[in-house]
């Protein structure tokens, strides 16, 4: 009687099995990813996407500090607390970002100088949210008296230099197309081309456009399900 080795054959058959999965896996995440983030799939450097989640948290922390110095309210020092140490990370994930991807846009004459004070803008905030955050940190946020005052300078300094480098990356793409493909117009297509007029027009074919989608779903799953 001789024995059948199934071990390595199992194991063999298992390997591929996973392989198969891995690819399908990945397969399914790039259909994904290219249907729903076409904006994360084609970008060269996440820093425009990250940037957004500092900028927001940040400018929120120093609203509601300032907030909550004239109204005292203790919800908002805490809801400030959490936005100042969330904006850190943002900004230090978004500044590392922009730091690894400036060699790989264009930057020549003037763009240039316009790209190192949007970096230097962006190290400044950075720096100011690290020692806000390395301050409050013992106290928990709860700081008061000259202290406090002092971190209020320091937030609204914060603030400038993050109103500052915003309207610079701004400036940057949509004046001087940095990192940005540009766009061929066609001029049959442009002078065809029209939107609703106002608030209203923009509103209806964003309802009428949900309506529409709605309506192809449901049928596709009617369609499936017969």
């Amino acid at each position: 009687m001789t024995l059948e080795k199934t071990g390595p054959i199992t194991t063999k058959h298992s390997v591929s099995a996973n392989l198969q999965y891995s690819g399908n896996l990945s397969f399914f995440m790039k259909e994904i990813f290219q249907q729903y983030f076409p904006g994360f799939w084609e970008i060269a450097n996440l820093h425009p996407v990250a940037v957004h989640f500092p900028v927001a948290l940040l400018t929120g922390f120093v609203l509601a500090e300032l907030l909550s110095l004239v109204t005292g309210s203790k919800e908002l020092r805490i809801a400030r607390k959490w936005m100042l140490y969330f904006g850190t990370i943002g900004a230090l994930v978004s500044v590392s970002l922009g730091l690894l991807g400036a060699e790989h846009v264009y930057h020549e004459g003037d763009i240039h100088g316009m790209m190192s004070k949007h970096r230097d803008y962006g190290l400044n905030v950075l720096a100011l949210a690290i020692i806000l955050t390395t301050w409050q940190l013992p106290s928990g946020g709860n700081s008061s008296g000259f202290t406090r005052i002092i971190q209020n300078f320091i937030g609204i300094l914060l603030l400038v230099n993050l109103s500052l480098g915003s309207d610079l990356g701004a400036l940057m793409v949509y004046q001087k197309g940095v990192a940005v493909k540009a766009v061929i117009r066609d001029p049959v297509v442009a002078s065809s081309h029209h939107h609703n007029s106002g608030i209203r027009g923009e509103l209806t074919e964003w309802i009428q456009g949900y309506i529409g989608r709605r309506h192809k779903h449901v049928h596709k799953i009617r369609e499936h399900s017969h």
